[in-house]
């Protein structure tokens, strides 16, 4: 049998010192084995604690996206329930009572009495619309030449309503290149192009709950034939439109 060799004293395998005993060996002249890496010093971790402000800046920002999210249901709700819709309004008919120019001095001038049906219609199943008013501006050619007013009302569920207004021009003045291609119009007898915008300022009502206000506003577009001495005034179009 092969003798087994145990590991002698010196030898690499036994040659492991404690760093505390290394120098003290050195010094006597005892072997000793390669030197052990120093121990890596690794502070304690410390946790800092969140600060008040911290903690209520986190607890602030929860307060409002809690909020925020229960205003976001409650006007899904109410928009799923009451399903509003925007009033609309249309221009149905208009009546020239007199339509006249003059001119004196390169400066023109207009009179004329002119009355407006209106039809505004409310659409809405739940809801009404109260009206604080409804203003009528007439231009022709950019110039403004007046304005009518329909006073306050409410209109209720579902409700169609026909308004009238009438505006009435007592020397009106116009610009003077206005007031010379109306001129011409009315000499040759040829259309004459309004425009009409009316402004809507309402607030809608279900139950007890008043909204806030909101405006609507429409621009109409009106030509005409002007009046002469053996024919009245006569409409060939009109269109409406939302601006918004």
């Amino acid at each position: 049998m092969s003798a087994q060799v145990y590991p002698f004293a010196g030898s690499p395998a036994m040659s492991y010192v404690p760093q505390q005993n290394y120098d003290k060996q050195k010094m006597n002249g005892a072997a000793v084995g390669p030197i052990p890496p120093p121990a890596t010093y690794r502070p304690p971790i410390h946790r800092q604690k969140p600060g008040c402000c911290r903690l209520f800046c986190s607890l602030l920002f929860c307060f409002f996206v809690t909020i925020l999210a229960l205003f976001g249901i409650t006007i899904l709700v109410m928009w799923l329930v009451l399903r509003p819709h925007v009033p609309s309004y249309s221009l149905q008919n208009i009546e020239f009572h007199s339509f006249n120019l003059t001119e004196q001095q390169n400066a023109y001038s207009l009179n004329s009495d002119v009355l407006y049906t209106l039809e505004a219609s409310n659409p809405n199943k739940r809801i009404g619309i109260q009206y604080d008013e409804i203003d009528i501006y007439t231009f022709y050619a950019g110039d403004e030449l007046g304005q009518s007013s329909i006073p306050a009302f409410y209109q209720g569920h579902r409700n169609t309503t026909i308004l009238t207004s009438e505006l009435k021009l007592v020397n009106a003045t116009l610009s003077q290149s206005a007031g010379t291609i109306l001129q011409s119009s009315i000499q040759s007898t040829t259309l004459v192009s309004l425009q009409i915008r009316v402004d809507v300022r309402a607030r809608m009502k279900f139950g007890s709950y008043t909204s806030f206000h909101f405006w609507v506003h429409s621009i109409c577009d009106v030509q005409f034939y002007p009046p002469t001495a053996t024919t009245p005034a006569s409409v060939t179009s009109k269109s409406c439109g939302h601006t918004r």
